[in-house]
């Protein structure tokens, strides 16, 4: 049995089987760190907790490095694990993830404070617990109270706090205090040491890999702009009417898009009446294809474009994350209205047109994070919802954003390009000033909270049943039942 067959063992809840079986693949002489933890996973959940934590050590001094991966145990059974085992560190961590996930900072700061501490606390245990520190003074201080309580925890714990982290965070300081080159080359640092598992740790650092403050070869990333964008096949474009004030984009792999769309198209037609709707598929698949036509029978009254292309990439999903902003310029180009581009995974909660008066006189809307909070560079802007107007400012923006996107992109996978999308809106933003591209922070405006992005309480069927019930000309009879 190899041990991706064990790991599903492990998702359908068999423990025991989990437990004989790697047993069976530890007996030999070179034992794998992952079938060991795996295993005291699943005696923690069988209850079976002096057996766990003599199997989670034995993983940890396999790989030291990996004692400090999430678990994933509910808070429960990480607590009874400690009542059997007090001082056992890697529960103690595990317990401090949860808290600061769910946003209990200050049980988060007495957890990780505790463990930093505590010199009987294993090393890569001990390095983490600052990590959670400085991320807690980074999400609930003010930007300039973080900054300095930062500084005091790296200064502290430079003997303990890993130096991919040190640097993560003493980029993070000087990209916001304005030291451009030596928060490039903490970034970097941080990005080319892949060792430390850092951002497994720090989930809101991926992003640092594709992070850019200047490009490289300029002419080449523009070249592949342009192929990319003659590969684009405008197939459906919706005639647009006289009082059409804005088209909604959103773009999609087709596997990606068959699970998505009919959900989308709804919200978008239930809040934004007949706006046009423009879809951009990347590598159409047959169900991707029938879930269009199926669509368009159960909303017949809908406006709904197309276009697609195809790619073959070996690590696609940054380009699938990009893919709206990539194909934005040619849909301007096509209805010259301005574009709203929106995750396809989202759900529209309210009019999208309704609130274009709040954006007359502007080339882009963003929806910029304030600053008076530490953010990455990859996290100041949200990429969920973009305005861009059908004017020659708008496409300069974007043409910028897709140059450094094919700077930065390695279609073979070697460069982690998570955040990609934003990484790319922040560096044209940082160019808007110097191109007279007047930018507007969307917060500000009504299209601000304009989608969900958590699980809608409604459902996908009783959504399309509901916005066909709106037109009786909809034949909701024979389409299919989406779900």
């Amino acid at each position: 049995m190899d041990i991706e067959m064990l790991f599903a063992l492990y998702a359908r809840g068999d423990y025991d089987t989990v437990v004989a079986r790697a047993k069976e693949l530890t007996a030999a002489k070179t034992a794998n760190e992952r079938v060991v933890r795996l295993a005291g996973l699943a005696l923690i959940r069988l209850g079976r907790y002096a057996e766990a934590i003599q199997l989670i050590e034995r993983a940890a001094a396999l790989q030291p490095a990996k004692s400090t991966v999430r678990s994933w145990l509910p808070r429960e059974m990480l607590q009874a694990v400690l009542s059997t085992a007090p001082t056992f560190a890697w529960a103690r961590y595990q317990l401090a993830l949860i808290a600061f996930e769910e946003r209990d900072f200050d049980r988060t700061v007495n957890l990780a404070t505790a463990l930093a501490e505590d010199d009987g606390v294993p090393p890569p245990i001990r390095s983490a617990a600052p990590e959670l520190l400085c991320e807690v003074a980074r999400c609930r201080l003010h930007r300039e109270h973080a900054i300095k309580e930062i500084g005091q925890f790296l200064d502290g714990s430079m003997s303990q706090i890993a130096k991919p982290a040190a640097q993560l965070f003493r980029g993070l300081v000087a990209f916001e205090t304005g030291a451009l080159d030596d928060a490039v080359d903490a970034f970097a640092a941080v990005a080319a040491d892949t060792s430390a598992d850092l951002t497994s740790r720090i989930t809101a650092a991926r992003g640092v890999a594709s992070f850019r403050a200047r490009l490289g070869n300029l002419p080449a990333a523009r070249d592949r702009y342009f192929r990319q964008r003659s590969g684009l096949s405008m197939e459906v474009p919706v005639q647009p009417k006289p009082d059409d004030r804005a088209v909604i984009l959103s773009a999609a792999d087709g596997r990606y898009f068959s699970r998505f769309a009919p959900r989308f198209v709804a919200s978008a037609l239930d809040r934004c009446g007949d706006a046009p709707i423009h879809m951009h598929v990347i590598n159409p698949t047959t169900e991707s294809k029938t879930v269009l036509d199926e669509i368009r029978r159960h909303f017949p009254w809908a406006r709904i474009g197309t276009s697609s292309e195809l790619v073959d990439h070996l690590a696609p999903r940054p380009y699938y994350a990009t893919a709206r902003f990539l194909a934005a310029p040619e849909v301007l180009a096509a209805y010259e209205l301005p574009v709203i581009t929106v995750d396809m995974d989202a759900t529209i909660i309210k009019s999208a047109v309704a609130g274009l008066n709040d954006l007359a006189g502007c080339d882009v809307g963003l929806m910029v994070r304030p600053r008076s909070r530490l953010a990455y560079p990859w996290a100041r802007i949200s990429a969920t919802v973009a305005y861009f107007s059908p004017f020659a400012s708008s496409f300069k923006f974007l043409f910028d954003v897709g140059t450094y996107f094919w700077d930065v992109y390695d279609p073979s996978g070697k460069i982690d390009g998570w955040r990609i999308d934003q990484n790319a809106l922040h560096y044209a933003l940082s160019c808007a000033a110097s191109a007279s591209v007047r930018v507007r922070d969307l917060s500000s405006t009504a299209l601000d909270s304009l989608v969900d992005v958590n699980k809608p309480a409604e459902g996908t069927a009783e959504l399309l049943q509901r916005i066909a019930a709106k037109r009786p000309s909809g034949h909701a009879q024979g389409a299919r039942s989406f779900s």
